[in-house]
């Protein structure tokens, strides 16, 4: 159902967008919508049983369906050949790679309860206390009660469905949330640049371990890196294909990445930020009016969604950011600003967590022509913002604390990002001056 949700609402929402964007990102956006309407029916105080959740579900899947069908609005129906006919070369071992990464991930994640500290302390738990209350009504006494709530009530939802509580089930989720994001990059570099770049990506992507780690133990950072990267994505090919409705499905990936962690709400803002530089840079004559019609369309609904949260927060007397981002002493910012580039120095160059990604991403930007490349200068402008916004976040805030123990996942919320990065450059500086074909 979450699947059959997210491929109907995101072509309703752009019709023409490519087959690749609506099958990737199908199951995110209908286990962010899934539990939104959740959390809409516990605010309204409704039954939280399987007939009043699901039955308006399927029955706007289902409406969305037969519009489409009716207004034949895609009429090619041809399937993303993941795997081409020629498999005696790079990709079939990759694809081997990723079969066994997969198979692995399944079993992690299968294999155990869920033990990880933050999926234990508060993710898991508030939609384990949903399931036996059927209520929202200790929300304000359940830990880290400011958090959004899209991962527990998605996995409230997963046990309402199987008729029981399992421990094992609701770890579901986090190796889909992988799956997607394979599946975003690989698509994405395979209509934009090359086949030969979507699978160095995939390569570089199933190397560092990190991400394959956090897609077997509930943490919401991989969630938040599908939604966020997606937008980022889609906001490019908004303007390179002057599809504005894509920017209809970037503005909801936004808001659900705000309705999965907190992050997300800052997040917009690059999303933002990164639009303004592509339409500056496009030297698009645009009107006014046409760019408000557009940044509205990246805005609404994060306004819908981070609204109704803040509403909620605020009947229950909660802070949405908890005191968390209170500014720290200036005078102290020196000494922070050196503690950071420390820790940063340690969680990039760690191999175990990223293997090469980061010393190629140096040696990306040291030795090739990164900027001539349009794609990956904009990831490398997107990169350098994340950058700024976790640095200022750790160094001028009480999160400094933190930044020890956090720092290598927040890194993991946009390193899709470099792993494309890398993959571009390598395919368009190094393997393009060998003569091969990238096709």
């Amino acid at each position: 159902m979450p699947f059959f949700l997210g491929h109907e609402v995101i072509a309703a929402l752009s019709p023409q967008s490519r087959p690749a964007w609506r099958y990737s990102l199908a199951f995110c956006v209908g286990a962010g919508l899934i539990s939104f309407w959740v959390f809409v029916l516990g605010v309204m105080r409704l039954p939280l049983t399987v007939m009043v959740v699901n039955i308006p579900i399927f029955g706007a899947a289902i409406w969305l369906f037969i519009l489409r069908e009716l207004k034949k609005c895609i009429k090619d129906r041809n399937r993303i050949q993941w795997l081409g006919r020629r498999v005696l070369d790079f990709r079939f071992w990759i694809s081997i790679s990723v079969f066994l990464n997969m198979l692995f991930i399944f079993v992690a994640a299968y294999a155990f309860q869920t033990y990880a500290w933050d999926s234990l302390s508060y993710i898991a738990f508030q939609a384990k206390v949903v399931f036996f209350e059927r209520s929202f009504q200790y929300g304000h006494g359940l830990p880290h009660p400011s958090a959004p709530l899209g991962i527990p009530l998605f996995q409230f939802w997963l046990n309402l469905n199987l008729g029981y509580w399992s421990d094992y089930f609701i770890q579901l989720p986090f190796p889909m949330f992988f799956i997607s994001l394979l599946a975003v990059v690989w698509s994405f570099l395979k209509e934009h640049v090359s086949s030969r770049a979507a699978w160095i990506a995939l390569f570089l992507m199933l190397c560092a371990n990190l991400p394959v780690y956090h897609a077997t133990i509930g943490y919401a950072d991989l969630p938040l890196s599908v939604y966020i990267c997606s937008a980022i994505l889609l906001v490019f090919e908004s303007v390179k294909i002057q599809d504005e409705r894509l920017l209809l499905i970037a503005g909801l990936c936004a808001a659900l990445g705000a309705w999965t962690k907190l992050e997300g709400v800052v997040f917009l803002l690059i999303v933002y930020c990164l639009y303004v530089f592509l339409v500056w840079r496009s030297q698009e004559s645009m009107r006014m009016g046409k760019f408000l019609k557009r940044t509205m369309f990246l805005g609404v609904f994060f306004v819908l969604v981070f609204g109704v949260h803040w509403i909620y927060k605020q009947r229950l007397g909660l802070l949405i950011f908890a005191d968390r981002f209170r500014m720290l002493d200036l005078n102290e910012a020196v000494v922070r600003f050196k503690s950071f580039l420390l820790a940063a120095a340690q969680s990039l160059f760690y191999l175990v967590n990223w293997n090469v990604n980061w010393f190629l991403w140096i040696a990306v930007i040291v030795l090739t022509p990164f900027y001539k490349n349009r794609l990956s200068g904009y990831l490398f402008i997107g990169i350098s913002l994340f950058w700024l916004a976790w640095s200022g976040c750790f160094i001028l805030t009480n999160n400094f604390q933190y930044m020890t123990g956090v720092l290598s996942r927040a890194v993991l919320q946009f390193f899709p990002l470099v792993a494309m990065m890398n993959a571009i450059c390598l395919d368009a500086f190094i393997f393009e001056k060998t003569g091969r074909n990238g096709k």
